[in-house]
């Protein structure tokens, strides 16, 4: 029997209870305001931790994926066990909520790996780049046993990876997103940097994106409900202040060259500096392109980037050694939240994306590369345009309904809010004459 009026507006509200206390129980969710574009999601599967002030005390970190929070001038760390064989890399990604006060310049993440007694193995600062706006940022700290890497990171053990928050001391607590991937060693000699490359390359220029036809692309607030799109034309519409995700699939030999335009506007003339940005990740985090905005003053505006082809030895050079594994890259388009004057409704953007090359053979692993993260099999039949299925649910329909697919996470944490909002919700049905079966009990609420 069909449920009354009364008795949806209560289960809506109890999904709304249940979601306010899914919030809090998350440490690594964002929850944003009623006015702002949603915020980013961590993935389902993380694991909260919480990073220690002491290498003594620092958290273990299997290979896996994490959720912590870090306040203004602190510094987290956490402990990793290695061996003496492969390529480990430790990624943060720090997602403050849309509309979070950053400064101009200088707020961001440094991160560090070192080994246990100190000896620094690698470092990478992200600082934001949208001119006030904040938007998801991150990098990743890398650990190799080949090329001219000091033999004491070279060793099997334990590591310490910190994260630390650099700049002001404005925007509370942000949540941060911890990733450890390993990729196996090699079986044989590792390839030397590409036929020319004298010690590294800067990345080429983009070729020209294609044209044609635009598809839709509903773009993920973060890598793990990451659109995947290809080679073509997509589109989106992005309000001010919000930044979307998607995905593209890399293998060896091949390079990405990607363009988001934001159209003319009419109106009164202004000037937004930083408005419209375009930044790249590759499968493991770590940032291929980053703090690539463009200003706006009302005329069309393009932001582009391209990556040189995907190749193992690109690691051991200057200029491209983050496009040196194949997988899903990630594309990052960023709207400053200043061109609501421009579109106070949200704006229709264009992104040209153009994969070149042929997949080329890479080097033989002493593991399963696929299984390790790196690649694009194991789901390489997400539907284009759409975000990964999350909950058996596509990102765009969860980001239009993102409360209940909070409710989903939290699960056991919100038992307490559940039981108080389905004890309202029989109240009221049963006030609201939502119908009956024989014996006096209520009908469960049609599906």
């Amino acid at each position: 029997m069909g449920m009354g009026r009364t008795g949806r507006t209560a289960l809506r509200g109890l999904a709304a209870v249940a979601a306010l206390c899914a919030v809090a129980a998350l440490p690594g969710a964002v929850a944003a305001g009623p006015d702002e574009p949603p915020g980013y999601r961590t993935a389902p599967d993380a694991e909260p931790v919480r990073g220690a002030t002491s290498g003594a005390e620092a958290p273990e970190l299997a290979p896996g994926i994490y959720t912590d929070r870090i306040g203004p001038g602190e510094e987290r760390l956490y402990a990793v066990e290695l061996d003496a064989a492969s390529t480990a890399y430790l990624s943060a990604m720090a997602a403050p909520g849309p509309g979070t006060a950053v400064a101009v310049r200088g707020d961001g993440l440094a991160l560090r790996l070192t080994t246990a007694e100190g000896k620094e193995c690698d470092t990478a600062r992200v600082t934001f780049a949208g001119n006030g706006t904040a938007y998801p940022i991150g990098d990743h700290t890398t650990r190799r046993t080949g090329g001219r890497v000091d033999a004491r990171c070279r060793k099997a053990g334990r590591y310490l990876f910190s994260v630390g928050r650099v700049g002001g001391e404005a925007g509370g607590e942000w949540p941060v997103e911890i990733r450890h991937m390993s990729e196996p060693g090699l079986t044989g000699a590792a390839p030397q940097p590409p036929a020319g490359d004298a010690g590294g390359t800067e990345p080429p220029e983009p070729s020209a994106p294609p044209g044609g036809e635009v598809r839709q692309a509903d773009g993920g607030s973060g890598p793990n409900d990451a659109a995947a799109i290809r080679t073509g034309a997509w589109r989106d519409r992005l309000r001010p202040g919000e930044t979307r995700f998607y995905r593209v699939p890399l293998e060896w030999g091949q390079r990405l060259s990607a363009a988001a335009e934001l159209p003319a506007a009419r109106g009164t003339y202004a000037f937004v500096p930083g408005a419209l940005g375009l930044q790249l990740y590759n499968p493991a985090r770590g940032s291929v392109v980053g703090g690539n905005f463009k200003p706006y003053d009302g005329g069309l505006t393009t932001a582009s980037l391209g990556t040189p082809p995907v190749d193992y030895g690109n690691r051991y050079g200057t200029g491209a050694d983050e496009a040196s594994v194949p997988g899903w890259y990630y594309l990052e388009l960023t709207l400053h939240r200043d061109l609501e004057r421009f579109f106070p409704d949200g704006a229709d953007v264009t992104l040209r994306v153009n994969v070149e090359g042929e997949a080329a053979e890479g080097p033989e692993y002493d593991g399963d590369l696929r299984a390790a993260g790196f690649g694009t099999a194991e789901d390489g039949q997400a539907p284009l345009g759409r975000g990964r299925p999350e909950q058996g649910r596509p990102a765009a329909d969860a980001r239009r309904d993102g409360h209940m697919l909070i409710l989903a996470w939290a699960g056991i944490g919100t038992g307490s809010a559940l039981l108080l909002g389905l004890g309202l919700w029989t109240a009221v049905a049963r006030r609201g004459g939502t119908g009956t079966t024989g014996g006096g009990r209520h009908a469960a609420p049609s599906r």
